[in-house]
């Protein structure tokens, strides 16, 4: 039986051993866990910092395209005036030319009246 105790005591012994490391390394590993854990927990309040820096400069950004696009309508609506100002210039001067040349055209007949009548009296007195 001798044996058998010292066989026992030396079990005993080696599941104390084994007992023991196992604790320390939970005990590691449970601060490990924490450390990561803090780790992980300052990252996520340095991404949520920047997350939020992040939407703030979004909606900067979508007030600037919207004041940028409410710009670019008036400007574009002001050029469609401006356009159409133009357009009816164009058109009134257009209008204008065609009855200046109606008249030049009539002037011209005319001229070629007067010449045709005024041409027989002048080659009559040559002659």
């Amino acid at each position: 039986m001798n044996d058998l105790e010292t066989l026992e005591i030396r079990l005993a012994a080696a599941l104390n051993r084994v007992s023991t490391h196992i604790e320390n390394p939970i005990k590691q590993n449970n601060n490990f866990e924490l450390e990561r854990i803090d780790r992980l927990e300052r990252r996520i309040l340095i991404l949520t910092d920047q997350l939020e820096a992040q939407e703030t400069e979004n909606i900067r950004l979508s007030k600037t395209i919207a004041e940028l696009v409410k710009s670019n309508q008036i400007i574009q609506s002001d050029d469609t005036k401006e356009t159409d100002v133009l357009l009816e210039q164009n058109n009134r001067l257009r209008i204008e030319l065609e009855n200046l040349q109606s008249i030049r055209e009539r002037d011209l007949a005319e001229i070629d009246d007067i010449l045709r009548e005024i041409n027989p009296m002048l080659e009559g007195d040559v002659n």
